[in-house]
């Protein structure tokens, strides 16, 4: 086979086992960036939400409350049946968690809440939880695909649905987020990620979110919240 031909043929093979990119909607990023931002300026940012982990047919369910304030505090609780309450409470200044294998404090990273405002929206709780843990942070994903699904109804309230897809090394996570476009208030997300045969499937339906609601510097000193902190 003469050299030009060469080349033609392996650009076919080439072109044939990587088919171009798929092209984003820039109104779709927008409109996650526009709720990012409000999660990152809000005074406080108040989320509860139900979390259903599906790994192939296993399920395993966790009620979430997680807190964000100015003044670099910030509250993760999860909380389930089968596996008690574990989380990580930040009043400004030290760290406190609450694991199956006790309890620890640390000192508290300047900027710990704002990375965890930062990280709330496109990552799995899972990963979440870990920077609350103070775990070392996985490389950023890339993201890109970002698309409008056809909207919806929740309830009552009309919603838009993004979509996008997260990749870090050769894992691909495929992310859909139901968003209310006049309070920018998300209301579910949805992560998907398949390996080989078996499909991992995080569902997070948030009962509420609430912006720049009076939130009380005591919800910060304990990942469980004293009986006031709940009135």
């Amino acid at each position: 086979m003469r050299p030009l031909a060469i080349a033609l043929f392996l650009a076919s093979v080439a072109l044939a086992e990587d088919p171009a990119p798929v092209k984003s909607d820039p109104a779709a990023e927008e409109l996650l960036k526009k709720v990012e931002e409000k999660i990152g300026k809000a005074k406080t940012v108040s989320i509860r939400a139900s979390l259903t982990f599906m790994m192939g047919r296993f399920a395993h369910k966790f009620e979430i409350e997680l807190d964000f304030k100015e003044g670099n505090r910030a509250r993760i609780m999860l909380a389930s049946r089968d596996k008690g309450t574990a989380g990580a409470a930040c009043d400004g200044k030290v760290v406190r968690r609450k694991t199956p294998q006790g309890d620890t404090t640390a000192d508290a990273a300047a900027d710990f809440a704002a990375k965890g405002r930062e990280m709330s929206l496109r990552i799995p709780m899972i990963e979440l939880s870990a920077h609350f843990e103070g775990k070392e942070p996985q490389a950023t994903p890339a993201y890109s695909e970002f698309a409008f699904l056809p909207d919806e109804k929740i309830g009552e309230r009309a919603v838009r649905v993004v979509t996008f897809a997260s990749t870090r090394d050769s894992r691909r996570k495929d992310v859909r987020v139901w968003i209310d476009e006049k309070s920018l208030e998300v209301l579910k997300r949805e992560i998907v990620e398949k390996k080989q045969a078996a499909e991992e499937r995080e569902t997070l339906t948030f009962g509420s979110m609430a912006y720049d609601a009076d939130l009380p510097d005591s919800t910060f000193e304990s990942v469980v919240p004293k009986a006031e902190d709940k009135k």
